[in-house]
């Protein structure tokens, strides 16, 4: 959406700032009052439509609707615009959209995981048979993860949790989190009620989340207590629709949401065909595992990974019960090479064997040239080569790259092992 789009959709929804409010339960002091989403102080509102917290008192912020909701929701500009819109009932008469050279230039950050090269921050699915041990694995992740414990070798980040535990109650919780735990666990926030979706659920999720930014992953277990009622009958569209939902809180506050669910009965030698509902359900998932076992009996059962942000797995766990642990016994993790590989690797040689580069793209391309009379990329097609492949470089060729711009000439710096500010 342009800068003139913008503007003009913010004057329409001007008018609406106090709606908006009362729609959000916001606390809203009629005639002129209400709290500052920026540091929850008293904010004043204005006869144009506008609100100011006041500097003496609070932090000096304000704005119209959207900077209100921009800042209350956590949304960037033109995501507010849309959603205040869609509240509103205003059209968006213009398509929004960008040009593929465009695309090509844009720096995107890496995937953001909670646990390293297993749960990125989005949307995942994880499915299993009934009475499987999805639940116990699900509560031993949490634990793991709030006291930053490493699983199954892949490095986690310590943050608080979220555990919907929707077909617990609280005694049965005591009783696991003394097994798994051993009385000494990190924050782990538990609800055993939740809404559905569409009566409630994501204003309690971007309720929490608002309040509570420390919160790394939410784990709704399981996803059929939270679907509407009759969604199902829906299919592919009413799968999709309730995991879309799902995926914009995730995106929204930078979490990682785990939503359990079930497998079908039928078996399958494609065990993400097992997933019980339609494709719709894994199309919106950013990442999805499978549990599966033989024999129920068995303290053995094999996990399946695929997704956007991971590579495919599939692990080997042996369930213990004193103490309370998922061991790994095997893991097997899919290769991967992308597709500029070549280009990649001749930039590789050229890094590693200088330990650190910083020039222009030309000078980049004239230097591999000379070292390669096979390579053959432009300047403006090599940045776009690094930047797309920006967050394989250092796991895949040994080297990273930063850019800067100085006056009108854009700087490159690739460097061997880890990444120099320049």
């Amino acid at each position: 959406m342009d800068k003139e789009a913008a503007s003009k959709l913010r004057e329409q929804l001007r008018p609406h700032l106090k709606d908006f409010l009362r729609n959000g339960n916001v606390d809203f002091y009629p005639p002129a009052l209400t709290v500052c989403p920026h540091c929850g102080g008293q904010a004043g509102l204005n006869e144009d439509g506008t609100w100011l917290c006041p500097k003496l008192t609070g932090c000096g912020a304000g704005g119209d609707v959207v900077d209100y909701a921009m800042e209350n929701l956590r949304m960037p500009e033109n995501e507010a615009i849309r959603f205040l819109c869609r509240m509103f009932g205003i059209r968006i008469t213009e398509l929004d959209y960008v040009t593929s050279d465009e695309v090509m230039d844009m720096e995107f950050h890496d995937p953001v995981f909670v646990v390293d090269g297993l749960l990125s921050k989005g949307l995942t699915l994880f499915a299993g048979t009934s009475k499987i041990g999805k639940s116990w694995l699900a509560l031993w992740l949490a634990h793991r993860i709030s006291t930053g414990q490493s699983i199954w070798g892949f490095a986690s980040r310590p943050c608080e949790v979220m555990y919907l535990c929707l077909e617990d109650t609280l005694d049965r919780l005591q009783r696991r989190l003394i097994e798994v735990t051993g009385g000494e666990t990190g924050t782990i926030y538990l609800a055993t009620d939740a809404e559905i979706m569409g009566n409630g659920l994501e204003e309690q999720l971007i309720g929490f989340l608002s309040t509570h930014p420390k919160v790394g992953i939410v784990i709704i277990d399981t996803l059929q207590k939270i679907r509407e009622l009759g969604s199902e009958k829906a299919g592919y569209a009413g799968d999709y629709n309730a995991m879309t939902r799902l995926k914009g809180i995730a995106d929204r506050f930078g979490v990682t949401l785990l939503a359990i669910h079930h497998t079908r009965k039928a078996k399958s030698n494609d065990p993400f065909q097992m997933v019980s509902g339609t494709t719709g359900l894994m199309g919106c998932a950013d990442n999805t595992f499978v549990m599966l076992k033989d024999n129920r009996a068995e303290n053995r059962t094999k996990l399946f990974g695929t997704g956007r942000d991971i590579r495919d797995m599939e692990l080997s766990l042996c369930f213990q019960k004193n103490p309370m642990d998922w061991v790994l016994e095997d893991c097997t993790v899919g290769g991967f090479r992308p597709s500029r590989d070549r280009e990649l690797s001749q930039i590789a040689a050229f890094i590693l064997e200088r330990q650190a580069w910083e020039g222009t793209a030309t000078e980049l391309a004239e230097a591999l040239t000379a070292q390669d009379a096979e390579f053959d990329v432009k300047p403006n097609a090599l940045v776009r080569i690094l930047n797309a492949n920006a967050s394989l470089l250092a796991e895949h060729y040994g080297f990273q790259f930063s850019a800067k711009r100085v006056a009108n000439t854009k700087l490159l710096r690739l460097t061997a092992g880890e990444a120099e500010a320049i």
